[in-house]
C-alpha cells in the first residue's frame, strides 16, 4: 500500500502502546497532533478523490457506541443477532462501487487504538445471546494488518469468547499477516471474489483474483473456516459467460468441501450514499446504469434482478449445495 502523507494523532493517545506501534511502522509520514479526530475527518468541503490519491492516517480514541446492528443492505447469513464494529474507518482500496465514498466526508483512514472498549461492548452483548459480528464492514482490516495488527487482536479475543461468531472480510492477499495464528473455530475468514473483468474495472488497486485464491488456499490448509463472498454482482456485457468462467476458475482452485458457506449479492447502495458518490464521480461507468430505487436502496430493477439471480444460481448451485449459499435479495 501507499505510505501516508500525514499522520494526525489525538493528543490524549499519543503515548498509547498501539499508537507507538503504528508510528514505528510508518516513520516517514509527517506527524501532527490534534485534539479530536473529527476536526480533521469531518471538515466540510473535503476532496474525497484527491485524498484517495494522497492518503493520510488519523490515530484516535473512539467515543460513544462501539457496536451497531448490521444494516439491511448487508447479509446476515441466517443469523438474526448480527452486528458490526469499526475498529478502522475507511479503506486503503479505491473500489468504484464502495459505499464509503458516499458515507464519510473524508477518505482519510481512521484507526481507533482503544480496542478494549470495543471488546467490552461485545462482551456485554454476549451476556444476553450469541452474536455474529463483522469487523471489516467499514474497512479492509486484513489489508492493513501489517500496520495496525487489529485482526490478530480480534482473533485472540474470539478464542476467549466462544459465543461470538466473528467475520473478517477482505479483498486482500495478506493472509500471511495472520498465518502464524491458531485458527479459531468461531472466526470466519471471508474473501470477496470477483471476475478479473470486474476487478480491473471497478476494484482499483486490489489484488488479482489469482492472488486472493492463493491466500484462500493457504488459509484452508491451515484449518480456517472460509466464506466466499460473490458480492456485488454486476450486470455487464457478456455477463453470463464472464460469471460462468469465473465460477469455473474459483471452484477449480478452491475445494468446495472446505468452504464454510458463501454469500451472493447484486450491486446495491443506500440511496443517500449513492447520490453523494455519484456527485463525486458523475461520469463513472458504475453510476450511469438505469438503476431502480426500492425501499431506500439503489439496485437493479425487478427484471434485471431476476435475470442476474437466475444466471448466478445456475452457476453456483452446480458447485455448492443450496444450504450453504446465502443470497441478498
Amino acid at each position: 500500500m501507499k505510505g501516508f502523507s500525514h499522520i494526525y494523532i489525538e493528543e490524549n493517545i499519543k503515548e498509547h502502546p498501539r499508537t507507538l506501534s503504528i508510528l514505528a511502522k510508518v516513520k516517514t509520514s509527517k506527524k501532527i497532533l490534534i485534539k479530536d479526530y473529527k476536526e480533521i475527518f469531518c471538515r466540510p468541503s473535503q476532496d474525497f478523490l484527491l485524498q484517495k490519491q494522497r492518503p493520510s492516517l488519523i490515530i484516535a480514541k473512539k467515543k460513544g457506541k462501539f457496536v451497531y446492528p448490521l444494516p439491511e443492505v448487508c447479509q446476515d447469513f441466517g443469523v438474526k443477532q448480527s452486528y458490526y464494529a469499526s475498529p478502522v474507518l475507511n479503506c486503503i482500496y479505491n473500489c468504484s462501487y464502495c459505499f464509503l465514498q458516499g458515507m464519510y466526508p473524508s477518505a482519510y483512514i481512521v484507526a481507533f487504538v482503544n480496542q478494549e472498549d470495543f471488546f467490552d461492548e461485545v462482551k456485554s452483548l454476549l451476556q444476553d445471546t450469541p452474536i455474529n459480528l463483522s469487523i471489516s464492514y467499514d474497512t479492509d482490516l486484513l489489508a492493513t494488518e501489517n500496520i495496525f495488527g487489529f485482526a490478530k487482536e480480534w482473533i485472540e479475543f474470539a478464542h476467549k469468547n466462544t459465543e461470538l461468531l466473528l467475520e473478517i472480510r477482505t479483498k486482500s492477499s495478506n493472509y500471511r499477516a495472520i498465518s502464524g495464528l491458531t485458527p479459531a473455530k468461531n472466526v470466519i475468514l471471508a474473501w470477496t471474489l470477483s471476475p478479473e473483468e470486474i476487478i480491473s474495472r471497478f476494484e482499483k488497486n486490489t489484488p488479482s483474483l489469482v492472488a486472493r485464491i492463493w491466500s484462500i488456499q493457504s488459509a484452508i490448509k491451515d484449518g480456517w473456516k472460509i466464506r466466499l463472498c460473490f458480492d456485488p454482482i454486476f450486470d455487464i456485457e457478456n455477463v453470463e459467460e464472464i460469471y460462468r468462467n469465473f465460477f469455473q476458475t474459483v471452484f477449480k482452485e478452491i475445494p468446495r468441501e472446505k468452504i464454510y458457506d458463501a454469500g451472493v449479492g447484486l450491486f446495491r447502495m443506500n440511496e443517500g450514499y449513492f447520490k453523494k458518490a455519484k456527485r463525486l464521480m458523475p461520469s463513472k461507468e458504475i453510476f450511469l446504469y438505469p438503476y431502480s430505487l426500492i425501499d431506500g436502496v439503489i439496485s437493479y430493477n425487478t427484471e434485471a434482478r431476476e435475470r442476474l439471480t437466475e444466471i448466478i444460481e445456475k452457476e453456483i448451485f452446480s458447485y455448492m449445495c443450496r444450504e450453504k449459499v446465502f443470497f441478498w435479495k
